[in-house]
């Protein structure tokens, strides 16, 4: 009886490089129960999390110039209104994605 499947790391590295040319931006954490499963080996410490930041008074030496206050976390980012005393009062809602390394 012959087999005619064929062979599983050929169609890995078939895949692997049609991902590379199309310039999928494809994550691992991306896949259904991954995220799960990084979790449970201990990857990642923590799930996906929302965070909010109250952004009050950013203090800065130099001229007076209208200012913004920009937050980043992974892919997600936010930005503050201008403000020329650099007094906002904001609040911003964040999403910090699991896996996020820097805030």
């Amino acid at each position: 009886m012959v087999d005619d499947r064929p062979d599983p790391s050929i169609c890995s590295l078939i895949c692997t490089a049609l991902f590379g040319f199309c310039g999928c931006r494809c994550r691992l954490r991306d896949f259904p129960g991954m995220k799960w499963i990084l979790r449970m080996i201990g990857v990642d410490k923590f799930p996906d999390t929302t965070l909010v930041i109250v952004v009050h008074e950013a203090l800065y030496q130099g001229t007076v110039a209208a200012t913004r206050v920009r937050l980043l976390a992974g892919d997600h980012q936010a930005v503050t209104d201008a403000d020329a005393r650099g007094r906002f009062n904001h609040p911003i809602l964040m999403l910090v994605e699991q896996g996020t390394e820097k805030i």
